[in-house]
């Protein structure tokens, strides 16, 4: 869990995630920042269905930080990590 108080020019760059499809986060993430895809992610869940979605909304060459992690195997495909040159970050 992550708590944070929100100052009222930074609340346009909050997404909420529940429910939505990478393309709906995309299309918010273009309208806050001006590009769909993000440079960086960390991670402190560990749940499979947030790693999917992190790594769908990494832009090429993109940094990938696992902190938190849930249970021991996680059953992502690889080709993605590999043609688009993620780097993957373990915190442990």
């Amino acid at each position: 869990m992550l708590a944070a108080r929100i100052h009222e020019y930074r609340k346009p760059l909050v997404l909420d995630t529940k429910g939505k499809s990478t393309a709906d986060l995309r299309q918010e993430l273009n309208n806050a920042i001006g590009k769909g895809e993000l440079d960086a992610v960390i991670d402190c869940a560990g749940v499979e269905a947030m790693i999917r979605t992190g790594f769908e909304l990494l832009s090429v060459g993109g940094h990938y930080a696992s902190v938190g992690l849930v249970g021991d195997q996680i059953n992502i495909p690889l080709f993605p990590l590999v043609a688009r040159e993620y780097t993957y970050h373990g915190s442990f």
